[in-house]
């Protein structure tokens, strides 16, 4: 197969590891370092930053050494002033203001299939809206792995959000009505970074993503697909067993308290592999519960007290502790 072929494979197939493979094998072949860089990134991908060990550390530099050495390279001709973020050796993710977006953004997916991640950066609101507007009425339709929306998205945006096709939508500030009309995107993954006035999570949102910091809600959405759930400054009540393929678990600064800790602890899940917890205090009764968490291989206990025999149990089980 020829390397025109190669490309164009990994170009119509963003997900298909094994195209990648078989393109990195054949540029390591050729001398090519683009080659190395899918190698890398692609190992890096499979491990939390937090949770590398020395020898995935390395490979970090060694990333970065390859971006600064050849990266020039390999964005000639990029439409936009910042570079684009490299994930599995291509451009995945574009941050830029609305403007740029809607000059550039063709000129990017033509030299780039694979960016499919994009970040607003605006700070105007009266640049934003108008900007927002004419982006997704141009990009009607347009297919996208994540969304990143900035701190001037307001109500008024959400007609226009939704004219767009987004999997996973991330807001790092601004104000939400609430999620209803959310409902008409194909959504995966919900991250609301700050407090947006969201009171009202609908039940029907099928997520496997939910990031919830600052927004004070009565209960979580019945999502079975959940396989990630963050609640930060939020004091829900949760029950892991709602959800049967849960993957991650972070409680931050939610005040559960020693009683209804070790009341979920004790329920356990068979399934979450990495479990975060903060302002609590960690004694040994608490971490005994954890046995009840077979899958657990994570336990991410930053802000938290921990008494020195529960730090024993968890060596004892071979977790890795995340404490800073």
């Amino acid at each position: 197969m020829s390397f025109e072929a190669l490309w164009q494979r990994v170009h119509s197939s963003p997900y298909d590891a094994e195209a990648r493979r078989v393109l990195a094998d054949a540029l390591l072949e050729a001398g090519d370092p683009r080659g190395e860089l899918i190698v890398v990134q692609s190992q890096l991908a499979e491990v939390d930053e937090d949770e590398r060990d020395p020898v995935l550390r390395r490979l970090a530099e060694r990333e970065r050494e390859l971006l600064d050495a050849h990266g020039a390279e390999w964005v000639k001709g990029w439409p936009f002033e910042l570079w684009p973020h490299f994930a599995r050796g291509f451009p995945q993710r574009q941050l830029a203001p609305v403007t740029q977006m809607v000059k550039g953004l063709a000129r990017a997916m033509d030299l780039a299939p694979t960016l499919n991640e994009l970040q607003f950066t605006d700070e105007d609101p009266r640049v934003w809206a108008a900007g927002f507007r004419q982006f997704a009425a141009e990009h009607r339709g347009l297919s996208l792995h994540e969304l990143t929306l900035p701190i001037t998205f307001s109500p008024g945006d959400v007609a226009a959000l939704v004219q767009l096709q987004v999997e996973a939508l991330t807001f790092t500030g601004g104000a939400l009505n609430g999620l209803s009309e959310l409902l008409q995107l194909p959504l995966k993954e919900l991250a609301l970074e700050f407090e947006m006035g969201v009171r009202v999570m609908p039940n029907a949102m099928p997520l496997r993503v939910l990031i919830n910091r600052g927004n004070e809600v009565p209960s979580v959405p019945d999502a079975p697909a959940l396989e990630r759930l963050t609640l930060d400054r939020v004091h829900t009540r949760v029950a892991p067993a709602r959800y049967p393929l849960l993957r991650r678990l972070e409680l931050l600064d939610t005040a559960l308290g020693k009683k209804p800790l070790l009341a979920l602890l004790q329920a356990g899940h068979p399934l979450v592999r990495r479990l975060g917890l903060r302002g609590e205090k960690l004694d040994v009764e608490l971490m005994a519960a954890l046995e009840r968490w077979p899958s657990l291989e994570v336990l991410d206990v930053r802000g938290c007290t921990v008494a020195a025999r529960a730090l024993d149990l968890a060596v004892v089980r071979r977790l890795k502790l995340v404490l800073r």
